[in-house]
């Protein structure tokens, strides 16, 4: 005997989904072909969670949540270096810090080699 799988179309939407399963949907039958085997036909349909999304609508929605998260970061940044700009204590702070000054002294790293200032 030969075992013969054979898919019943389900109808309606598309198996667009990532993981698709056989589902059986009728009683096996054994049946004779034309050279007299016997074949054991089983009424399989394809069973897919259609409210998953597909790999494409997936990197879509993770392509907009990571440029609009870069909008966001980005403008706070520029609310707090606005922030920055008007506040006293930065000026003031500015003045005493090596990396603010704009001297001609030079700064070494930690292994003594000179270092420009960025």
């Amino acid at each position: 005997m030969h075992l013969v799988a054979v898919a019943v179309p389900r109808g309606g939407r598309g198996t667009d989904a990532a993981a698709l399963l056989l589902e059986v949907v009728g009683i096996p039958v054994v049946r004779l072909t034309d050279s007299n085997m016997q074949v054991l036909e089983i009424p399989l349909r394809i069973s897919c969670n259609l409210l998953t999304p597909t790999i494409e609508k997936s990197r879509a929605s993770r392509k907009t949540q990571l440029i609009s998260m870069l909008n966001h970061t980005t403008a706070e940044i520029h609310l707090d270096f606005h922030a920055l700009l008007l506040d006293p204590r930065v000026a003031e702070r500015a003045k005493t810090d090596v990396w603010c000054e704009k001297s001609d002294a030079e700064t070494h790293d930690s292994l003594g080699h000179p270092r420009t200032l960025t």
